[in-house]
């Protein structure tokens, strides 16, 4: 086998070209399947966004109906108002009253505005001979027949045309109109009848028609009862309606995205419908999208049936697959050549994986071997229970705690302090000793983990935890406790530190430059973008930026459990510190349509001393979260207060608060309150478990106070320096 320049063999080199290529082909297949779920994502928003605009355009069209028949109403008022106002209202008074009212033009849909007087039996003679006195000889109350109660049509404008034929009518022999009448002094409201064929309506292009009643009441007469308003009941003002004309004057010109049916009452069948806005022969879409509401209109139910029109699907529903697909495949291809150039690293980081795979191995086969030598410590019982009787100083154990620190049963252990630290590690004697003697004089529990040297130089883990009770004579308090082996615990712990410390880093340098890369694509750097295309990089730009962040929080938290974070203390003023805080994040608030203010007020310049590129990162997160979870127009107050020495930052939204139930877990790893909320605002769950450890280092802590108005974050650091000062601050960025 060959070699290349470097040394390498040379079918090495063909196999990384050749995992290269297959690396390369396998994350254009990918990103072809992610322009596939986007393309879809971007289809079902199109059809969510598509339903709303449905749901608005209908939901306006019930509005307008509603309000025309609530003016309608009022007109009918007006018209009650007039007659009980005089003890007869003439023929002409009424007609200039309604001529006043311009009623065509300010209220098209009007048919007309009639009275409907009521007269009884002993009565009818005399009024028909006042109104054939009038000039009407050919005046008669129709249909003829015997009724207990006649209802007389004697004024209704524009007394012209068609409405000549409702002259005279008893609107109360039909038994539609008169169930309309009858709910109308039992209401002593405004009723809206059951649809009905008008007298006025032509012979043919035949509409559905409706009418509206109001009782009108002789002066002075009580009304507390329905039997008193019958006996007190003077008339009806009343209007009809064809529907057609109706709907067109109350809406105008019908919009053609959206065409809708109403029917009388709660059952839709074609005997129930009483308007549809399109013609019969039109066919509607398979696909249409549907709604049905239900309109309460003066003591009766309309139900409106709404379906979208082509003309709304291409409004609204524009299919765009083919240029998304094609963009999308063009974005794949340039991001295969991006990812073809970093394959190198890749390779790393499987040699590495493998690596580490190799010495698991290695471990595993030293843990046999360590098993063969050790076998009283790999019993079956791998847990040992220990007393230390604090008045003789003497330390009992049983036959199963040996083996943990590498004795026999038989070895001799003399019981005192000394001779058991001697087991530990030199680097945890100390330690251990002064755990003890504190838990020992407080009476607290123990609880701890030490490092143990056996005889033949093997390191092991043990945990312990103990609790300080009295004797069973009660002469003597022991401490009494057990211990067990945590080696592997341990060396898992470490494994899986270097493991996500190792990946993390070797992520992070082509996370990098992929968002760097579509970076330039979003500025412009190859031209103009299809905004399809554009939208698509976005989301793929976001994301990329968003494991990006979660790749340094974990970072982060490896190097603080590790202890390897370093922190650059100084000096700095905290006033200066927050300005700086709200400069740099008013960018985040503008995103999520928030606004910040910063209110200061110590009347001091106030000192504290921290790592100003941590605290900025502390803030960041915080306000981070807040913004995520306020309001359209919420407003974001960072404060500042001096308390006991202690400086109080707070930093409060304006959001729905945090879940009783998930409060006690705020601060822990990766926790998240809710799922549906964490993609709708993005998160990893670090954020606020990284500001406790980094507050911590740095001398202060943090809490939180959260209810249904807002949720307001705590943080409190020691002050190391306070100069007077008069000056105080309300800033703010929308």
């Amino acid at each position: 086998m060959g070699s290349d320049i470097s040394g390498k063999p040379s079918g090495a080199t063909g196999w990384a070209s050749n995992h290269a290529w297959t690396v390369t082909v396998v994350a254009l297949l990918v990103s072809v399947m992610v322009v596939v779920l986007v393309w879809h994502q971007m289809h079902e928003q199109g059809r969510e966004q598509a339903r709303r605009e449905f749901n608005l355009l209908n939901n306006n069209t019930v509005a307008e109906l509603e309000s025309r028949m609530n003016d309608y109403k009022q007109v009918l008022r007006a018209g009650a108002a007039l007659l009980e106002s005089r003890d007869e209202t003439s023929r002409e008074t009424w007609h200039r009253f309604i001529e006043r009212l311009a009623l065509p033009e300010h209220y098209p849909g009007f048919l007309g505005v009639g009275v409907s007087q009521i007269i009884t039996p002993e009565a009818l003679a005399d009024h028909e001979a006042a109104v054939r006195a009038e000039g009407f000889p050919d005046y008669q109350i129709h249909p003829v027949g015997d009724r207990a109660r006649y209802t007389s049509i004697i004024y209704l404008e524009p007394f012209s045309g068609r409405n000549l034929a409702a002259f005279g009518y008893d609107m109360y022999s039909d038994p539609v109109r008169r169930a309309a009448m009858d709910l109308a002094v039992s209401k002593n409201a405004a009723v809206l009848s059951n649809a009905v064929t008008l007298l006025q309506e032509p012979d043919a292009d035949i509409q559905s028609g409706v009418l509206m009643y109001l009782p009108s009441y002789h002066p002075d007469m009580p009304l507390s009862s329905v039997s008193e308003r019958w006996q007190a009941l003077r008339a009806f003002v009343y209007s009809p309606f064809r529907m057609d004309d109706l709907i067109t004057g109350t809406l105008g010109a019908l919009d053609e995205l959206v065409h809708f049916e109403i029917y009388d009452g709660l059952v839709l069948t074609d005997s129930t419908r009483i308007y549809r806005s399109w013609q019969g022969d039109e066919t509607l879409q398979p696909d249409a999208l549907q709604e049905t509401l239900l309109l309460p209109l003066h003591e009766q139910i309309w139900t409106l049936r709404f379906y979208s029109t082509p003309a709304f699907s291409r409004a609204f529903i524009q299919p765009r697959e083919s240029v998304t697909l094609v963009m999308g495949l063009i974005l794949s291809l340039m991001l295969a050549a991006i990812i073809y150039t970093l394959a190198t690293r890749r390779q790393r980081a499987e040699m590495l994986a493998e690596q580490m795979t190799r010495d698991l191995r290695d471990t595993e086969q030293a843990l046999r071997l360590n098993q063969e030598r050790h076998l009283l410590a790999m019993d079956s019982s791998s847990m040992g229970t220990w007393s230390w009787n604090l008045s003789t100083r003497l330390i009992t154990w049983d036959v199963q705690l040996a083996p943990l620190f590498g004795l026999k049963s038989s070895d001799y252990f003399d019981g005192t302090p000394e001779a058991f630290m001697m087991l530990l590690h030199p680097g945890d004697r100390d330690r251990v000793r002064q755990e003890l003697n504190s838990a020992a004089a407080n009476r607290h529990e123990y609880d701890t983990e030490y490092r143990v040297i056996w005889p033949d130089g093997t390191l092991r883990y043990v945990a312990s935890r103990a609790r300080v009770m009295e004797s069973p004579g009660g002469n003597d308090l022991m401490m009494t406790g057990t211990c067990w082996d945590v080696t592997e615990k341990r060396r898992a712990q470490v494994m899986k530190q270097e493991f996500v410390s190792t990946i993390s880093h070797e992520l992070r340098t082509p996370l990098t430059a992929i968002s760097g890369a579509m970076g330039l694509l979003l500025g412009g750097a190859l031209g103009s973008l299809p905004d399809p295309v554009q939208n698509l990089i976005r989301i793929a730009n976001e994301n990329s930026k968003r494991l990006l962040h979660l790749i340094n929080d974990l970072l982060d938290f490896e190097k603080l459990d590790a202890g390897k974070l370093e922190f650059h203390f100084e000096n700095q003023d905290a006033r200066a510190l927050l300005i700086n805080a709200l400069e740099v994040n008013e960018s985040v608030a503008a995103r999520h349509q928030a606004s910040l203010v910063l209110r200061w007020h110590p009347a001091t310049t106030v000192w504290i001393n921290v790592d100003a590129m941590r605290f900025q990162q502390i803030m960041a997160n915080l306000i981070s979260n807040a913004a995520k979870y306020s309001p359209p127009e919420g407003l974001i107050t960072i404060s500042a207060d001096v308390s006991g020495g202690r400086l109080i930052i707070a930093v409060a939204d304006q959001g729905k608060g945090i879940p009783d139930a998930f409060q006690g877990r705020v601060f822990e790893r990766f926790a998240q309150a809710d799922s549906s909320d964490t993609r709708r605002v993005g998160g990893t769950g670090l954020g606020l478990a990284i500001c406790r450890e980094l507050i911590s280092h740095m001398g202060g802590s943090i809490r939180f106070d959260s209810t249904d108005q807002g949720t307001t974050f705590y943080i409190d650091l020691p002050v190391v320096l306070r100069i007077q000062d008069s000056t105080t601050l309300d800033a703010q960025r929308p």
